[in-house]
């Protein structure tokens, strides 16, 4: 569940509501997490929120996949994830 948002925070982001969230780490992963952003010239907050849109949209690509996938030719879905996993090995 999302933390509630510092009065003073909300508008500082134009139209957008921000949340607050705390997370617990490990020492040693937060210490590589701040080297990271430090890296990229980004601060921690801006490397969750790039880590976090990644992982939401790859959510939603999964489940509009899965959707179709009910609705239509497992066949030719089997040969477009073929296809993909061949053009991007490692991937």
């Amino acid at each position: 569940m999302a933390g509630f948002a510092h009065p003073e925070t909300i508008g500082m982001f134009g139209d957008i509501q921000m949340s607050t969230l705390t997370i617990r780490l490990p020492d040693d992963k937060a210490d590589k997490i701040r080297d990271m952003a430090r890296m990229k010239g980004i601060s921690v907050n801006k490397l969750f929120d790039e880590w976090t849109a990644q992982m939401l949209t790859e959510m939603d690509v999964e489940r509009r996949f899965r959707l179709m996938a009910t609705q239509g030719n497992t066949q030719a879905a089997l040969r477009i994830l073929e296809k993909m996993d061949t053009s991007n090995p490692g991937l």
